[in-house]
């Protein structure tokens, strides 16, 4: 997979070859492959595989298989927020941001398994927390919780 950065958003995702394509968040044509630093550690996609890989729902995926192809990157939390509003992403697809990956749990649907660094403690209708003006809010308790504030739903 080679890395693509949309030069009118900033939207960023993984496509086989490098070649034009359409934005897949803003519609717009003339993106161009672009080498994009990873801020997160080199196994932490695959604890987020094992941990997902746990979860009954998250295992069954089958069109596509639950892989590492499954993960993508948001630089920001507006990028993250754009994904679940685009909605209807199938059973396995996963966003991270940071360290904190959301991996959905229904086909079509909108119910995410939150994960923080190896730390799975939360399911999120993500769509609702949007709606209510609460996602960025979330996403900051969320960073700044004790390991034991996640565990224990007190964040």
């Amino acid at each position: 997979m080679k890395p693509y950065l949309c030069s009118f958003c900033g939207h960023h995702w993984g496509a086989p070859g490098f070649k034009t394509m359409d934005c897949k968040c803003c519609g717009k044509l003339d993106v161009k492959g672009k080498t994009i630093p990873s801020n997160i550690p080199k196994n932490q996609i695959e604890t987020w595989i094992r941990i997902g890989c746990q979860n009954s729902w998250i295992a069954g995926a089958y069109d596509p298989e639950f892989s590492e192809k499954s993960f993508a990157e948001c630089q920001t939390q507006d990028e993250l927020e754009n994904q679940f509003i685009h909605g209807n992403w199938c059973l396995g697809q996963a966003f991270y941001y940071q360290n904190i990956c959301f991996i959905n749990q229904v086909n079509g649907g909108d119910e995410w398994l939150v994960i923080r660094d190896d730390i799975a403690f939360e399911s999120f209708t993500c769509s609702k927390i949007i709606e209510r003006g609460e996602f960025d809010e979330l996403i900051g308790r969320i960073q700044t919780a004790t390991p034991e504030q996640l565990k224990s739903l007190n964040y």
